[in-house]
């Protein structure tokens, strides 16, 4: 027996052991391939088949501080289905750029003020508003987690109530922003503070953007606003608004308010210059003014009372040059440096563009129902001083 034993033994061939192996590797291979897949699923499951909102966006560019992200004219397609964020991971994005911002008056230990900041640059940038800070107070900066820094005013807008304020830490969790404009009944999430200065969170629906002359602290400004059927609290400024994938669109302005206390925001294109300004020189350089609010002259209206189109002056500032030149609240802008204006949003919108010193005005006066030219001196809007 043990010699029919070990001539079995010896009777296995090379071959065979390869073959064996073979099957064996195989069979490995299988329940790896198995468990991938296994886990995969569960991956899949717990986020819900999601993408990561950094793959929607094809291309990224710096605008010098603030990192901001180009979306494709399909976006809303591409969050459409799976693809879509829930409110909970967008609302968590939003909350760990989130902080509060407290200002205290001089030896004082109770903060003047409380205000929503939100971290825009791993290094320490957080935007705020700009109704809350002042260059002699001692600014606090809470990060999401509970860190507090002193935070350091690097520059303000009055116009558009926004500040940046520089606090001294690294590798900070910042925030995405986004640069299309808020749609028309497009869901997205308010980030702000509570009465009791609690970061809040809140679902709503974009209304209407239209562009509007605000009262200022630095005077009147033509701003295109964006309503949400969110209701806000006066007693804190700031916030942001947020979309389905967890990128900040907009602002709240805290200038723009009504009886309803409805919110009011600006979106990220119309500050990423402003932003801009203030990190690189501390205000917003080359924009002007004529330092005055007016009001659309449609043709309607032009056609029923026999005037011309225009932008009818409502109220002039005392530091405007309109009022060395004889212009008077009433009057109707025509022309500006002979290109005729048909309205607020094309006026302003000249405004915008590389200016002289001096420009040439068309302005027809309803009352003596005659036209005259006057040059007048435009002011470099800074959005740094109070003029009321």
């Amino acid at each position: 027996m043990k010699k029919l034993k070990l001539k079995r033994a010896s009777s296995v061939s090379p071959k065979s052991i390869n073959i064996a192996l073979f099957g064996v590797g195989f069979i490995f291979l299988i329940l790896l391939v198995g468990a991938v897949v296994v886990i995969g699923s569960l991956l899949e499951q717990f986020t819900g088949g999601r993408i990561v909102p950094d793959k929607i966006a094809p291309s990224d560019y710096k605008l010098r501080v603030l990192q901001v992200r180009d979306m494709p004219a399909d976006f809303e397609e591409q969050l459409s289905g799976v693809n879509r964020i829930d409110t909970m991971n967008a609302s968590r994005m939003a909350l760990r750029a989130s902080t509060v911002v407290r200002v205290y008056g001089p030896g004082s230990i109770w903060p003047d003020v409380i205000s929503f900041g939100v971290l825009m640059e791993e290094n320490g940038y957080v935007i705020t508003s700009a109704a809350v800070v002042r260059s002699e107070s001692l600014i606090e900066v809470e990060l999401y987690g509970g860190d507090r820094f002193r935070g350091r005013l690097i520059g303000y807008d009055l116009k558009t109530d926004v500040a940046v304020i520089k606090v001294d830490g690294s590798n900070l969790r910042t925030a995405t922003f986004g640069n299309s404009d808020m749609k028309e009944g497009e869901s997205i999430i308010y980030v702000g503070l509570g009465q009791n200065g609690i970061i809040s969170i809140s679902e709503g629906t974009v209304g209407g953007t239209a562009g509007v002359y605000i009262d200022t602290p630095a005077g009147y400004a033509f701003l295109n606003l964006t309503s949400t059927d969110r209701l806000s609290s006066d007693k804190h400024a700031g916030g942001i608004v947020v979309n389905s994938a967890g990128q900040i669109v907009g602002l709240r302005c805290s200038w723009a308010h009504d009886s309803y206390h409805f919110t009011y925001a600006l979106s990220m294109n119309e500050l990423k210059a402003v932003i801009d300004g203030i990190t690189e020189d501390g205000y917003v350089k080359n924009r002007y003014t004529l330092a005055f609010k007016g009001e659309t002259v449609s043709k309607v209206l032009a056609d029923s009372l026999g005037y011309p189109r225009g932008v009818a002056v409502e109220r002039i500032e005392s530091i405007s040059d309109m009022l060395n030149r004889d212009i008077q609240e009433g009057d109707i802008i025509t022309s500006f440096a002979g290109i005729p204006v048909n309205s607020v949003e094309e006026l302003e919108g000249f405004l915008r563009l590389p200016q002289q010193e001096e420009v040439a005005l068309q302005v027809f006066r309803p009352a003596d129902k005659k036209t005259f030219e006057t040059n007048v001196f435009l002011l470099e809007d800074t959005g740094l001083y109070i003029h009321r």
